[in-house]
């Protein structure tokens, strides 16, 4: 019987499994985002980075290969097969897992994909002496929801997290077309400068060059390459020192802000939220008495569709009535996506986000306009005599109109009078307090002996 878990703690979150000993127990694993300082990495909000923590080598040599799974945030869940297979003619490669930077001159780490946490970087050692090879395979690999269903859409991606110089190589091989997504320190004097095969299920990149820079940007070139949706994925590298590698599963990331301009009440409350396929909530913010409020950056599964909306905050007297229909806006920081992105008006809205995409929708209320009219109308004097001017002891009857100018309701108006004091105008009796229907002109009198 297997037991899981889930932690998350300094930005890493960690799918625990623990069973009996033998190969199909999925080994305990997770995977963690770069931190979100600036020019970070262009895909550094969307790939989640293996941790190799539990690797075995001897397990992913054997037939069955070492079984892994990672959780990811927002209920998905990543697992598949590593197997580690020698290479004719070379010296088996032997491994350690690292964080990184493994050195600070190499690019991955210190020129972008900066505070990934947990043993990220699988990295070759540098004994026994020779020319060393491996190939690490990703077999089986499958990404799946939080009710279990297959998702499609994601990426498999792998960097190479040291440099690739004189003498080494990489290959890397998919089951789908394989793809540049990123360069890093693309004007380094060394490094992966000529890939062929981009775009097809086999890419290989020769090093060039030798060398040992700090300075950033000048660091030897390194490729990010991405397969979509692949089943099986492969790198094969080749050094007769050390070589490292990152792996990750790039998935999208959906962040829902409620942005409130203006309020009928002070204490109205609004609620924003995001919801799956199934109508379950991945995600959802308050703002309380706020201007406005955002949930955190949802993980979601590209090629899903969710629902993004916003309500009156649960215990709260707020009345979306008084609230003109909300607008929506929407951006993503993902260069040349082509996912269409919602606007316009209405309560909801639905986006479906594509791996790599990092979507912010912003819905905004404004409070309808408020207003009232007042007008004060005198009558004739009662009982008045003589020339008919008023006169000491006469009765002077005031009309008090008041008519409701604005988009709101108002339940009830109070005119002050200097002569007579406060005057209430009490609803229509017809009209209900909770309705919010305009009323008509409420009319009221005063006397006032001169």
């Amino acid at each position: 019987m297997v037991l899981a878990t889930t932690i998350a703690a300094a930005g890493l979150t960690l799918g625990l499994a623990t069973a009996g000993a033998g190969p199909a127990a999925a080994a305990a694993n997770g995977c963690g985002y770069a931190d979100t300082s600036a020019n970070n990495g262009t895909h550094a909000s969307t790939i989640c980075w293996f941790d190799f923590s539990a690797f075995d080598a001897t397990e992913a040599r054997s037939t069955e290969g070492q079984p892994i799974e990672i959780a990811l945030d927002g209920g998905l869940v990543a697992d598949f097969t590593v197997k580690v297979t020698n290479l004719p003619n070379s010296v088996p490669m032997n491994f350690e897992a690292r964080s990184t930077p493994l050195e600070t001159r190499f690019a991955f780490g210190t020129d972008a994909y900066r505070g990934i946490p947990g043993l990220n970087a699988l990295y070759s050692l540098a004994s026994p002496s020779g020319n060393k090879a491996a190939k690490i395979t990703f077999d089986d690999i499958r990404v799946t929801d939080a009710q279990g269903d297959p998702v499609a859409g994601y990426s498999f991606v792998a960097a190479d997290a040291e440099d690739n110089v004189r003498g080494e190589s990489f290959a890397w091989s998919s089951d789908k077309p394989l793809n540049e997504i990123e360069r890093l320190a693309p004007n380094g004097g060394w490094g992966c400068k000529n890939p062929v095969g981009l775009g097809t299920t086999s890419v290989t990149c020769a090093g060039t060059g030798v060398g040992g820079t700090t300075i950033a940007g000048g660091k030897s070139t390194a490729l990010l390459v991405a397969a979509d949706t692949p089943t099986t994925f492969a790198t094969t590298w080749v050094t007769s020192a050390r070589s490292a590698i990152a792996i990750g599963v790039q998935t999208a990331k959906l962040t829902v802000v409620k942005q409130v301009a203006s309020r009928i009440d002070p204490a109205d409350s609004f609620t924003v939220s995001a919801e799956d396929s199934t109508g379950a909530v991945v995600g959802q913010a308050t703002t309380g008495t706020a201007g406005s409020a955002s949930t955190p950056g949802l993980v979601v599964a590209p090629g899903s569709t969710y629902t993004l909306g916003e309500s009156a905050a649960d215990g709260s007297a707020t009345n979306l009535a008084d609230y003109v229909t909300p607008s929506w806006s929407c951006t993503n920081t993902a260069a040349g996506s082509t996912t269409v992105l919602p606007s316009g008006t209405g309560s909801t809205t639905t986006v479906t986000p594509a791996a790599g995409d990092d979507i912010t929708c912003t819905v905004t209320n404004t409070a309808k306009a408020t207003g009232i009219s007042l007008q004060k109308l005198a009558a004739p004097p009662v009982d008045a005599s003589g020339d008919g001017i008023t006169d000491a002891g006469d009765t002077i009857v005031y009309s008090f109109v008041v008519t409701n100018t604005g988009q709101t309701d108002i339940d009830t108006v109070a005119i002050d009078d200097p002569k007579v004091g406060t005057v209430s105008c009490p609803p229509a009796p017809s009209r209900r307090r909770a309705s919010r229907r305009a009323r008509p002109t409420l009319p009221t009198s005063s006397r006032r002996r001169t």
